[in-house]
């Protein structure tokens, strides 16, 4: 990897993230960095891809096996890991990781 170019987290902790809706209170972006650390691992354990790296931007068409049935078990994982429930029609919206964090975040 490039100096220059930033992991993930690195990029959350700089707070260079595009599409993702502003955190609100005391959100920081050291907590977005923290929400995308155990997000990995969530979608590492649900689609049993150790290596995987996403990023906010990361979509079901960049990632491989992240179909609607996998989209269920990452948000139930979600709602268990950071003790929220979401409404179908929440669910439904998800077409990144951002959008997932910008539904933590809310």
């Amino acid at each position: 990897m490039k100096s220059e170019e930033k992991t993930s987290v690195e990029a959350a902790s700089a707070g260079v993230y595009e599409g993702v809706s502003q955190p609100r209170g005391a959100w920081a972006v050291d907590k977005q960095a923290d929400v995308i650390s155990r997000l990995q691992a969530i979608f590492r354990e649900e689609l049993d891809l150790p290596n995987l790296q996403i990023s906010p931007q990361s979509t079901p068409d960049d990632v491989d096996g992240w179909d609607s049935l996998a989209t269920i078990r990452i948000v139930a994982a979600v709602e268990r890991e950071f003790d929220r429930e979401f409404e179908a029609a929440q669910i439904e919206s998800i077409r990144s990781v951002g959008d997932l964090i910008s539904m933590i975040a809310a």
